[in-house]
């Protein structure tokens, strides 16, 4: 989330910056949704009800974080994306720079 939070209002339609955009929505959606026990459960003490729920916040936990990581990557590589880029327009022709820029977006498209 912090990392999209100081986006640029004039380069948002960018490939980078519509990454970070929609990272920080999953982001926000992994975080506004809870953990929700099955109905079909009924935790009333049984060792093997309760075995089963802890394999149920396990389960949930372990995809929580497997999410939470790809975005992590694509937030990372988004921002890598924006450090080259930025690099890449500092100096040269406008032909190379033009090219430079289209190596960039295909490695962002084509690492997540």
């Amino acid at each position: 989330m912090e990392q999209t939070s100081s986006l640029p209002l004039g380069g948002a339609l960018q490939k980078g910056y519509l990454v970070l955009n929609q990272n920080r929505a999953a982001a926000l959606d992994l975080l506004r949704t809870s953990y929700k026990p099955s109905a079909a459960a009924d935790y009333r003490g049984n060792e093997d009800t309760q075995t089963s729920q802890l394999r149920e916040i396990i389960l949930d936990a372990s995809v929580r974080r497997h999410i939470a990581y790809k975005i992590y990557l694509r937030v990372a590589a988004a921002k890598r994306w924006e450090i080259n880029r930025m690099n890449s327009v500092r100096g040269g022709e406008q032909d190379e720079v033009t090219a430079r820029l289209r190596v960039i977006d295909w490695t962002l498209q084509n690492v997540g």
